[in-house]
């Protein structure tokens, strides 16, 4: 919507879904399971397989069921009031929705959304904790919104749709409501001459805070052009900034350390592939070391006269190691300390450690 070329700039960009990604995926499923459960959808064996299944699932947390149930409660809630004044209320579970009769090949997925009357509600699980999202004017769901008109409008006659975000681990439900016709109109007066914009890879690249979700960010030139402009602005010379410079360069500052940590973080990531960049290297950093017995130390300390030296919790290694001398310190107590390998960084070629080149170790630990 903001930036029509980076639809197709993002194409033939790869990369891995998220831990948080992941484990919003999974709690969906939970979210799926209980509402096709409480809908008499699936058997009891169906559901109690699957909810085993998702338990198992290393990304599954105590707290999901409850802040998942959150969710499903809502709905079920909401669908109880529908049924109050109209006979006859649909429950569609996590259903295709298609737009693209307004966006070229335009799809998504309603995670759940309630028809009765002339009404349609559109409600969507936000599992994240990190970003609060509303649905006041919300594009995605809005689209969502447009893909449920398309399936029911002529069984309906719609003329009000209602869009909700609950985001359970926030205790946020926030919702929207918009005319059928003013949607309708957003969509084709809007969204549609925009999505063919965008389809053909036409437009001019715009840089704005919603480049914090473009997958090019890293190595988009006009969102990098935001940086170099204000590197200009900030060490002109010879003069000092005036005011309104630097409330300027405040509201852009956001922006360019965005862009600073995605340049960074995809070349670390393509680094870790086997990329080679001009001047840098892969590196091994150093492990925080760590007592493997705790109780045997301080047994070994009282035995050389330093019990003074330990408390209820043992005193660091750094304080144990200036106790000794070094190869005393190595005898005693070396065979009692883990050092893990540290984290690889991406650093200058003029860094005295190691080139790293176990890259198959890498890719499986960092990616």
């Amino acid at each position: 919507m903001n930036c029509t070329p980076s639809a197709r700039l993002e194409e033939k960009h790869t990369e891995q879904s998220s831990v948080y990604a992941a484990e919003g995926t999974l709690a969906h499923e939970l979210a799926e399971l209980k509402l096709l459960y409480s809908q008499g959808r699936i058997s009891q064996q169906l559901f109690t397989r699957d909810r085993i299944i998702i338990e198992n699932n290393s990304l599954f947390t105590k707290e999901m069921p409850s802040q998942v149930e959150k969710y499903t409660d809502y709905i079920l809630e909401r669908k109880a009031i529908a049924e109050v004044s109209h006979k006859q209320v649909i429950l569609s579970i996590e259903e295709k929705l298609n737009f693209n009769h307004i966006v070229p090949k335009g799809f998504g997925t309603g995670d759940a959304a309630l028809v009765y009357g002339d009404t349609i509600e559109v409600i969507d699980l936000k599992y994240g904790a990190g970003v609060p999202v509303s649905a006041d004017d919300n594009t995605q769901l809005k689209l969502y919104g447009i893909g449920a008109l398309q399936a029911y409008d002529l069984m309906f006659s719609i003329k009000k749709v209602v869009l909700t975000i609950v985001q359970p681990r926030l205790n946020s439900i926030s919702t929207f409501e918009i005319s059928t016709k003013d949607l309708l109109f957003w969509a084709h007066n809007i969204v549609k001459p925009l999505a063919e914009k965008a389809f053909a890879g036409e437009g001019i690249q715009n840089p704005g805070s919603w480049c914090r979700w473009c997958k090019v960010k890293a190595r988009c030139k006009a969102f990098a052009n935001v940086g170099v402009e204000l590197a200009k602005k900030e060490f002109a010379e010879p003069q000092l900034l005036t005011k309104e410079e630097m409330v300027e360069i405040h509201a852009k500052t956001p922006m360019v350390l965005e862009w600073s940590k995605a340049v960074q973080e995809y070349m670390f990531k393509e680094a870790v592939k086997g990329e080679k960049f001009p001047g840098l290297k892969l590196v091994r950093g150093t492990g925080s070391r760590r007592w493997l017995d705790k109780e045997k130390v301080k047994q070994l300390l009282k035995q050389e006269g330093k019990e003074g030296y330990t408390k209820e919790t043992l005193v660091g290694i750094l304080k144990v190691e200036e106790m000794f001398s070094v190869d005393r310190f190595n005898e005693l107590l070396g065979p009692l300390i883990h050092k893990p390998p540290g984290s690889l960084k991406l650093v200058s070629k003029e860094d005295k450690r190691p080139e790293y080149d176990d890259l198959s170790e890498a890719n499986e630990d960092f990616l």
